[in-house]
């Protein structure tokens, strides 16, 4: 299957400083610091619910820059109200008093169950199951976060599981797409049964690896196949266009 090859490809091939987590320089490499600042990244994924990725990512950087406190020893100083306020006045999210609470929240969940080493949540080879579970039981997180979080953990840095069935596709707009336009999936094109029959094929198509599809069908959303109200999507140069059933009619 073309698309299970694309994602094998980027797979082995990604070049991930062209495509930082984010565009901040300071910001990226605290992030990718798994040794000594695991918890950077388990933040930054939490934060990425209904704004943009790349401002989810900066957000604990940001955080972190304005108490002069990076460790977690030193975060674990603050208290809810402190992240709370620094979200408002910063504007870091579209909502600051929940968001901010969940930062809090994250942190104390950090300290109390793994030990102030967040890389607990994916130590010693672990099941990816497991650790969507552990993730999935972070306030705030939902299951395209709890997916999501290993998949980029495996992805971008190559952390070890004994498995990859556990990590499902996270369906997002360029998903969506890309699986209704190949025929994949039909419905409301965000509507929530969509999403999971997206899931559903996914682990149809690939059982040993369902979330494979992410980074390709992303790949192929943005430089091929674009919503019709910002262009004609590109499939005469799509690599899918021998497989895809809407080669000639676009949404």
């Amino acid at each position: 299957m073309r698309l299970i090859e694309i994602g094998q490809k980027y797979l082995e091939n990604e070049d991930f400083s062209l495509n930082p987590l984010s565009d901040n320089k300071e910001a990226n490499d605290l992030l990718c610091n798994l040794e000594h600042f695991p918890h950077a990244f388990v933040l930054g994924c939490l934060m990425d619910f209904q704004i943009k990725a790349k401002k989810a990512w900066l957000i604990p950087y940001t955080v972190f820059r304005k108490l002069n406190a990076f460790s977690m020893n030193d975060l674990l100083k603050f208290e809810k109200e402190d992240f709370v306020k620094i979200f408002r006045e910063k504007g870091l999210h579209r909502f600051n008093e929940t968001v901010g609470g969940r930062f809090y929240n994250a942190l104390q969940k950090i300290h109390t169950e793994y030990n102030d080493n967040a890389a607990n949540i994916w130590a010693n080879k672990p099941k990816s199951e497991e650790v969507v579970r552990r993730f999935r039981s972070f306030d705030g997180a939902g299951v395209k976060i709890a997916t999501m979080a290993p998949n980029i953990l495996y992805r971008r840095f190559k952390i070890p599981f004994s498995d990859l069935c556990g990590i499902d596709i996270s369906p997002d707009v360029h998903i969506r797409r890309v699986f209704k336009r190949m025929g994949y999936v039909e419905g409301n094109f965000q509507n929530q049964k969509t999403n999971k029959l997206i899931i559903k094929k996914a682990r149809d198509l690939y059982p040993e690896y369902p979330g494979i599809f992410d980074i390709g069908c992303w790949q192929i959303g943005q430089e091929f196949c674009h919503p019709k109200k910002i262009g004609r999507p590109e499939c005469e140069r799509c690599p899918l266009n021998d497989e895809c059933k809407k080669f000639i009619q676009f949404e």
